[in-house]
């Protein structure tokens, strides 16, 4: 009679061992990713911040990420909507009102919440 031997509770790499992704609980996507072609694009990021700053980094996700809808590749939700200000900070009207009233106010109606919630 031969063991079965899980290769997830084993520690095998699940790709290799020809597990079906779900199967494994994994990420599709993870599934057919190559480790180390992964790490060497993370660590081509890191050097662009390190040696560049973040803002080049960011631009270099946002370049990518619209050459890759371009290219008609799906692509993961975002997390954040594309929102744009169309008023300038120039043009916008100074809030009426005692700021330090209306986040006291604020700060009440959160404990009146917390409170129902805890009741």
């Amino acid at each position: 009679m031969s063991s079965s031997v899980d290769p997830v509770e084993a520690n095998l790499d699940p790709v290799e061992a020809n597990l079906d992704p779900v199967e494994a609980n994994l990420d599709p996507v993870e599934a057919n990713l190559d480790p180390v072609e992964a790490k060497e694009w993370l660590d081509s990021l890191d050097a662009v911040t390190r040696n560049n700053g973040d803002r080049v980094s960011s631009d270099l996700i946002r370049k990518l990420t619209d050459h890759a809808r371009d290219q008609g590749i799906g692509l993961p939700a975002a997390i954040t909507t594309p929102f744009k200000n169309t008023i300038s900070p120039e043009d916008e009207r100074v809030m009426p009102g005692d700021l330090f009233m209306e986040r006291r106010i604020r700060s009440l109606v959160r404990w009146n919440a917390m409170a129902m919630v805890m009741r």
